[in-house]
């Protein structure tokens, strides 16, 4: 996304009558930007600001897109065929790069949706342990107190 600049931007802005590929993927990307309006108008109002478009692209937050929205995108877009970043990026380069961008933030999101659970579970047995260890260390005071109540009888 770093070589996605305001000029590629107002590329895509300025079609009248947009390839079928181009349409498709800003449709994603909009969807996944929060949008409901996927007409084309709709779009262009998103991309109206370039500058903004571009700050809202990078700032975007995956693990707050809601997994609906996910299978929205999954199902209706990531799964065409003609969905791949080199074959849109014909059409237009900066599409192409927001095609490849999708595909990775999707990605991202299962392997994170994955690794979430178990990082809870590592918190959780972390906090287990910590639990447990204050304990030993409490048992094993109490030990040594015997122990040295016992050597001073003894002695």
């Amino acid at each position: 996304m770093d070589n996605l600049d305001k000029a590629s931007v107002g590329e895509i802005k300025g079609y009248a009558n947009p390839p079928p590929l181009v349409v498709t993927t800003m449709e994603a990307v909009v969807i996944m930007l929060g949008s409901k309006d996927t007409s084309w108008d709709g779009i262009k109002k998103q991309i109206m600001d370039p500058g903004k478009f571009i700050v809202g692209i990078k700032s975007l937050d995956v693990t707050a897109i809601p997994e609906k929205t996910w299978k929205t995108v999954r199902e209706k877009y990531f799964k065409l065929p003609d969905f791949k970043p080199e074959l849109i990026a014909t059409k237009s380069v900066a599409a192409g790069k927001l095609c490849e961008w999708a595909l990775a933030l999707s990605k991202y999101q299962l392997i994170n949706k994955d690794i979430i659970p178990k990082r809870e579970k590592a918190a959780e047995m972390d906090k287990i342990l910590k639990e447990n260890t204050a304990i030993l260390n409490a048992t094993l005071a109490a030990v040594k107190e015997v122990k040295d109540k016992v050597a001073l009888l003894e002695a």
